[in-house]
């Protein structure tokens, strides 16, 4: 029989309205998300172009055939959440289990060895990127988003969560992007100042997921999944008839694609037009 820690044990008996702290709580997952996506999204390019020495057009490319496989491991990850069966819950399992590697994977990815070549140095980005994006974070995010449905069945309390919820997002991507690049400058001002400013967001982010984690429990038991086979493919070949959610993807990729560009621009803008990359 595994080990089981009672006081990180759901509470599905717990009181139906959510409390300030719940809501709260619910809101530091995705202050804690922004923690290391942001960096991620924004800042890596200009990391591995002016300290680790490496071409934009290659990591850029390693970055966008990553996000074939993060597309992929969301299903994965999906399909182990209908079948976990814990007594941490469905999604604070996954939470919990996240929490070292979410930790680990975000002090290596700003960890790039730079006395490796530059073919190896690819290479160490295309693993530890993927590792951090497609696996770790998507093992841990998606949980987290699904979180709030397992929380309450109440539309009202559901709508205040995703106000949480932004809230903590903006919070975190905004001490990234203010705070990050001064902080390296403070460090130093070098690789190794990258290391330590990424260890000190992680463990930030970390603390932020088990709050989540804690205070925040399922209460509605969803249903059985179906034991139909081909149920899950015939799903996908539903969405991708869909029109109008083709139409929403292909706006949400170009969506993303402009926040990468602009927060990638502008350290670089900062750094060589104002003299200043610690620009907010």
């Amino acid at each position: 029989m595994a080990f089981v820690i009672k006081a990180f044990v759901n509470r599905p008996d717990k009181n139906p309205n959510l409390g300030l702290i719940e809501k709260v709580s619910y809101g530091l997952g995705d202050f804690s998300s922004q923690l290391l996506l942001t960096p991620v999204s924004m800042l890596f390019i200009y990391y591995a172009t002016e300290y680790v020495n490496i071409g934009m057009a290659e990591v850029g490319f390693i970055m966008m055939l990553s996000r074939v496989f993060d597309g992929i491991s969301d299903l994965l990850v999906g399909y182990l959440i209908e079948r976990t069966k814990s007594p941490y819950g469905k999604t604070r399992a996954w939470i919990l289990r996240m929490i070292i590697p979410y930790f680990v994977c975000g002090v290596a990815i700003f960890s790039v060895p730079t006395q490796m070549s530059d073919l190896l140095k690819y290479i160490y980005i295309f693993l530890v990127y993927n590792l951090t994006i497609t696996v770790v974070y998507t093992s841990i995010n998606l949980p987290y988003g699904a979180l709030s449905t397992l929380m309450t069945q109440d539309s009202y309390q559901r709508s205040v969560l995703v106000i949480f919820r932004m809230l903590g997002a903006t919070a975190g991507s905004t001490l990234v992007m203010m705070g990050v690049l001064p902080m390296v400058h403070y460090l130093g001002n070098d690789q190794m100042a990258w290391t330590i400013t990424a260890a000190i967001i992680s463990a930030l982010a970390c603390l932020g997921f088990f709050c989540t984690f804690f205070f925040c429990h399922e209460r509605v038991v969803s249903a059985p999944m179906s034991s139909e086979q081909g149920s899950t493919l015939k799903a996908i070949g539903k969405i991708m008839r869909n029109k109008y959610w083709v139409m929403l993807t292909i706006a949400m990729l170009f969506v993303c694609a402009a926040d990468i560009v602009s927060g990638n621009a502008s350290a670089y803008y900062c750094r060589y037009y104002l003299q200043d990359d610690t620009l907010p």
